[in-house]
């Protein structure tokens, strides 16, 4: 006895029942059948539901009389949601009927396994079947998918005598648009009449009609038939119609020449399975993409029959042009050349020739089309051509008489005769004698040795030209002097005026300086006078932003250039004492041009990298190298970073007065990964204020410099110093964020007021000592000064890009405990965290530089950092793009910063997704506790302001600056011109253009500035001013008393000790004016004397409600234009 069972469908799905069929051999006579879900059955051929999807191992255990035996099977039971499904039609069909199934299964099945129910199966996807018997049937369907079975199950009934029923069939199967589609009636149930709809507006009453499709697409064809006792009943079926073959052809070479064998290729649509070519000369082919070989030169009629396998035909002819069988032939000159002279040969060989092989008689080849040749002595040469193509090669000989060769005599022209300098002048050689080689000697320090050279001069001067012309019998000379004139500079019109700040009736000097030499001058002074003089003279009635025109004309043409003059009306600008002061002298100590090349302290080249083993291919890391070269460098020279890409794995250890110079900053590469980079040694662990602190006994009082100590002995000149007062009322730190006093406020949270200096002189007797700065506030409560460790000094960055991709460092440059050190114009790549990191320093530059694109944007990137008494610092003419947040920030948690200056400098496409619920800074005046007395001038941006998060700020002053309130990349909630958060002391907001108008190209999310100051605990739309909320923009208060000391208070004294005055928005559409100033003249700037030398031809002051338009650009705001209009890196230097 064997025992063995089947089932079926063979991949049920939970809930559908399961056929099971003992066939065992050998004549059992009792079966015991376990299902594997706790369910047992004794019936021979069982029927079982499994109710949850699974594998169940069901095992059949078959006995006779003398023994029993088992079998396993392991049955896949699919969830029930993953079903197959299907259609039928006829829905009632009669014995003998033809009935369709139709697939509908989701999942794409690419395998099919039909039951009927009467014993016979298909695996087609939609099968056609008949049931011989009547009768109730189950049709089963199993459907592989990609995610496994799926099955289905139907009942249908076969009519045990003839019911009305519709049903039909069609040929071909898969027709065309244009072919015979054939329709037969294959209804039960003997219809008398039929109506046909075709799916395309056409109809039949016919039987069995035929129908043509005119076009493609899917058809839904219905037959309704109707019987003698008037019952209807109606079936439909899809047409597939597919695009009519069209036949079409390329062939290549495009003019074959006889004997060529010619590549014929199919491009017919529609599907054809069949060609047939006729060649146009008597031969054919059945190749889809046959070649052919023309024996005749001529034109040849080809034409392509397609069929496709519905028998749709279509056919498409060419004209093939077929050229002459290849005949070698060539020309040459001169036709009686001397020895040693220049023979030209010219292939004129027909037949599509594709390669040449010459033999010039004297033992010379050449494989050119057309080659030039010398023979060397007099003779008769046979000179032989072979052409060949693909298909065939022929030859071709003639005989060149070569004669002695004869004197030459120089000589040549030139054209222009009198040139220009710059322009080009074509020499042309005259000599006589047949000369084989020409020398130019242009006397310029340039040659040539072409026959007919042109060549331009750079200047202008008269320049001896020597020609000489040689030939196998000798040479000779010829001379000539071209006079070159100076080219005439292009019209370009320019102008100046002093004085620069006019007061009304001041007369105003207007001086051309256009170049080009103009012949006319039209001045428009911008006020309804004009004048025709070259260099006029006006005096202004009003006051305001004046528009000056100067055209210039000559016989060339004319040209325009405008400038704007700000005209005041006599009185002083407006001088708010108590809360300015003199900012000055911010960055390094005279700047730092004086260190570049040409300035009167430019450092000499000292080292390069390359010498002590620096890799300038990325391949090994740099650090050894870059400190070798350093210590090797003398003091006061430069570095030299070749052109080159340089890894940089380790840290490099600064040294003073070197600088790090690149040879430029589009290729002096260095690429920091890991935690690589630049530092400078810290002071740590760094003094306390009760330990080293030395009691100040007079001086600490605003604008002092000198202060009265008790004890000298500890201070030096050229030193650090901190000095510090126990903490003012108006100072607070916010606890709640975890801020803890640390170095930077001497570990004591009582003497929040702190500010770095350098010592400039030290009276040891008198016990003063002399501060480089003027005291920017009184700090007279409990003063201590403490000398600080001053590690560093004088260093330089300059012309280096630095390529952050690779980083995982916090900064790749951090300046600590040092004075006087910068870095310019430099190209910071795809930050990690920040580009540069200064702590615990004075009187720092960052100028010129680009700083772009976090590593990660949407992670707390900032571009710039100063932190922890970074005091005095100079940040100007930078552009910075899509940093996280900030891309300028003081403060940090450490604080103290004062005295700094950011100027000029462009913002934009900051924040890009880090943190949307809160209000993110561009430019962030304090991060913590207590910067004070920073400027920030004539910068252009999305929001600047205080975010308040460790603690206050006061006294930051902003002036002349471009705010937009909305950022030009990213949309976020809550936005804001300027947030001054809750703790924001005495801020003073002078001259400003703040605020998007509707429908600015500046805001790519269509934001505008709605809302003139922010209120309640709802987010509104764009701001103008958001004061006194908590900290980062916090929305959520619990008070709203003045100076509150809950961080979580909206605080009302921001307000009240806030001045803004004379500032233009978009909210109000105006200049706003503080009532209680009277003096409306603003200031051009707060820390430049007059316009800086960097600013070029542009409009000084660049921003505010006195110039023309509000805004001209700045440097910074054009190179960023520039680079976004070309791409090119270098345009933001």
């Amino acid at each position: 006895m064997k025992v063995a069972f089947s089932y079926f469908p063979s991949f049920p799905v939970a809930g559908q029942t399961v056929r099971f069929m003992d066939i065992s051999t050998g004549n059992p006579g009792s079966w015991r059948w376990d299902f594997g879900d706790g369910t047992t059955s004794t019936d021979r051929n069982p029927t079982h539901v499994f109710r949850t999807f699974g594998f169940r191992r069901v095992t059949l255990t078959a006995s006779d009389a003398t023994s029993s035996k088992r079998m396993t099977r392991t049955v896949t039971v699919a969830a029930s949601e993953e079903g197959a499904s299907f259609g039928f039609s006829p829905t009632t069909p009669g014995p003998g009927q033809a009935v369709q199934f139709t697939d509908t299964t989701p999942g794409n099945p690419t395998s099919w396994s039909w039951d009927f129910g009467d014993g016979s199966t298909s695996s087609l996807k939609n099968p056609v079947h008949a049931f011989a018997r009547a009768g109730n049937y189950t049709i089963y369907l199993m459907a592989m998918t990609g995610s496994g079975p799926k099955q289905a199950n139907r009942a249908i009934t076969v009519a045990s005598m003839s019911v009305l029923s519709s049903s039909f069939t069609y040929s071909p199967a898969a027709p065309s648009a244009g072919q015979a589609v054939q329709f037969a009636d294959t209804s039960a149930g003997s219809p008398t009449s039929w109506a046909w709809n075709f799916g395309d507006g056409s109809t039949s009453t016919l039987q069995n009609p035929g129908h043509v499709y005119a076009t493609a697409g899917t058809k839904t064809v219905t037959l309704t038939v109707t019987n003698s006792s008037g019952s209807t009943n109606s079936a439909s079926r899809t047409v597939t119609v597919a695009a009519a073959v069209a036949a079409s052809f390329t062939f290549s070479p495009g003019s074959p020449a006889a004997g060529q064998t010619v590549q014929f290729t199919d491009t017919s649509a529609g599907s054809p399975t069949s060609w047939a070519w006729n060649f146009g000369d008597g031969s054919t082919s059945t190749l889809r993409n046959p070649g052919h070989v023309y024996a005749t030169a001529g034109t040849k009629t080809v034409t392509l029959t397609v069929t496709n396998s519905s028998g749709s035909t279509n056919s498409a002819s060419r004209t093939v042009t077929v050229a002459a069988a290849l005949a070698a032939s060539f020309t040459f000159g001169p036709g009686s050349p001397a020895a040693g002279q220049t023979v030209q040969f010219t292939d004129a060989s027909t037949g599509s020739p594709a390669s040449w092989a010459w033999n010039f008689g004297d033992g010379s080849t050449s494989t050119l089309r057309n080659p030039s040749h010398a023979f060397a002595a007099a003779g008769s040469y046979t000179v032989t051509l072979t052409a060949s193509n693909a298909a065939s090669s022929s030859s071709a000989t003639r005989t060149v008489l070569v004669s002695g060769a004869s004197s030459v005599v120089a000589a040549f022209s030139v054209s222009p005769a009198a040139p220009v300098e710059g322009q080009a002048v074509q020499f042309t050689d005259t000599s006589t004698g047949s000369p084989t080689s020409w020398s130019w000697n242009f006397n310029d320090g340039s040659t040539s040795g072409a026959q007919n050279p042109t060549h331009a001069f750079a200047a202008a001067g008269s320049y001896s030209v020597v020609l000489t012309a040689s030939n196998m019998g000798g040479s000779s000379s010829a001379t000539r002097v071209v006079a070159v004139t100076a080219k005439p500079a292009d019209l370009t019109a320019a102008f100046a005026f002093s004085p620069s700040s006019p007061k009304i009736g001041d007369t105003v000097q207007f001086t051309d300086t256009s170049t080009g030499t103009p012949l006319v001058w039209l001045w428009d002074f911008g006020d309804g006078a004009t004048s025709t003089a070259q260099n006029p003279g006006h005096a202004y009635g009003t006051a305001g932003s004046k528009t000056v025109t100067l055209t210039v004309s000559n016989a060339s043409g004319s040209h325009s250039t405008t400038r704007s003059v700000s005209v005041s009306d006599g009185s002083p600008a407006v001088d708010l004492a108590d809360r300015w002061i003199d900012w000055s002298g911010a960055g390094v100590p005279g700047g730092i041009a004086q260190y570049r090349d040409g300035g009167v302290n430019a450092r000499p080249l000292g080292v390069s990298v390359l010498n002590y083993g620096a890799d300038p291919t990325g391949a090994r890391d740099c650090s050894t190298a870059f400190a070798n070269a350093q210590s090797a460098c003398p003091a006061g020279s430069v570095i030299y970073v070749p052109n080159g890409t340089y890894l940089l794995s380790g840290t490099v250890s600064l040294t003073s007065n070197r600088t790090w110079r690149g040879q430029s900053v589009t290729g002096a590469i260095i690429r920091f990964s890991g935690g690589g980079g630049f530092s400078t040694p810290a002071e740590w662990p760094p003094p306390s204020y009760s330990a080293n602190g030395i009691t100040v006994t007079a001086g600490a009082t605003k604008g002092s410099r000198v202060l009265t100590v008790a004890s000298t002995a500890t201070f030096s000149v050229g030193g650090l110093v901190q000095l510090t007062q126990l903490t003012p009322s108006y100072m607070h730190v916010n606890s709640s964020n975890s801020w803890t006093a640390e170095s930077w406020f001497g570990y004591d949270a009582t003497r929040l007021s702190s500010i770095m200096f350098t010592v400039a002189a030290v009276d040891a007797a008198a016990r003063t000592v002399t501060l480089d700065h003027p005291l920017p506030m009184n700090m007279t409560s409990s003063p201590l000064l403490m000398p600080r460790a001053t590690l560093t000094r004088g260093v330089g960055f300059e012309n280096l890009q630095f390529d952050c991709t690779r980083s995982t460092a916090n900064q790749v440059i951090q300046i600590v405990n040092a004075t006087s050190c910068w870095i310019y114009g430099c190209y910071f790549k795809r930050m990690y965290d920040r580009s540069a990191w200064f702590e615990e320093v004075t009187n720092c530059t960052f100028e010129h530089n680009h700083s772009d694109h976090g590593q990660g944007l949407g992670r707390n990137c900032e571009g710039l950092d100063f932190v922890g008494n970074a005091c005095w610092c100079l940040v100007q003419d930078n552009t910075f793009h899509s940093a996280g947040y900030p891309m300028i920030m003081f403060g940090d948690w450490q604080g103290g910063c004062a005295g700094n200056v950011v100027g000029y400098n462009f913002l934009n496409g900051f924040n890009q997704g880090y943190d949307l619920s809160t209000a993110p800074l561009t430019a962030d005046d304090s991060h913590g506790p207590s910067c004070v007395f920073n400027l920030w001038e004539g910068n252009e941006g999305e929001v600047f302001g205080n975010d308040g998060y460790y603690g206050s700020a006061g006294f930051g002053t902003y002036l002349r600056n471009r705010i937009w309130g909305t950022t030009s990349e990213m949309d976020y909630a809550d936005q804001c011109c300027l947030e001054l958060t809750h703790w924001s002391h005495m801020y003073t907001v002078v001259g400003n253009v703040l605020g998007t108008p509707a429908g600015s190209s500046w805001n790519t999310t269509g934001e505008y500035s709605q809302v003139y100051e922010a209120s309640g605990t709802s987010f509104q739309a764009p701001q103008i001013y958001r004061l006194g909320y908590p900290d980062m923009g916090n929305r959520s208060y619990n008070g709203t008393a003045s100076n509150p000391t809950s961080p979580t208070s909206y605080d009302t004294n921001v307000k009240a000790t806030l001045v803004r005055h004379g500032n233009f928005d978009y909210v109000n559409q105006a200049v706003l004016w503080d009532p209680a100033i009277s003096n409306r003249t603003l200031p051009a700037s707060l820390y430049l004397a007059s316009k800086p030398s960097w600013f070029g031809a542009r409009a000084f002051p660049a921003i505010g409600p006195d110039v023309a338009g509000y805004r001209q650009d700045t440097p910074a705001s054009a190179r960023w234009a520039a680079y976004l209009a070309s791409g090119n890196l270098s345009d933001l230097f």
